[in-house]
């Protein structure tokens, strides 16, 4: 995938969350604990990574994993 390409994702993305944002309730739906470590694959452009973050807390991990360099960034 391109970066443009990527970019477009990410911003196509932000639009669909805002108009139905039903994230927050699906991440709920895994269970994940504070503490936890849990890993993203294909984290894309962190749609779900940060949500994990908060949810794990300062004692949890959450490592992203992605092809794309700007994903990574």
């Amino acid at each position: 995938m391109s970066d443009f390409s990527f970019r477009g994702m990410e911003v196509l993305f932000k639009v669909i969350d805002f108009v139905y944002p039903y994230i927050d309730k699906r991440v709920q739906s895994f269970g994940i604990q504070p503490g936890m470590t849990v890993v993203d694959y294909g984290c894309g452009p962190g749609r779900y990574t940060t949500k994990f973050a908060h949810l794990v807390g300062e004692k949890g991990r959450v490592f992203a994993v992605d092809i794309h360099e700007l994903a990574i960034e």
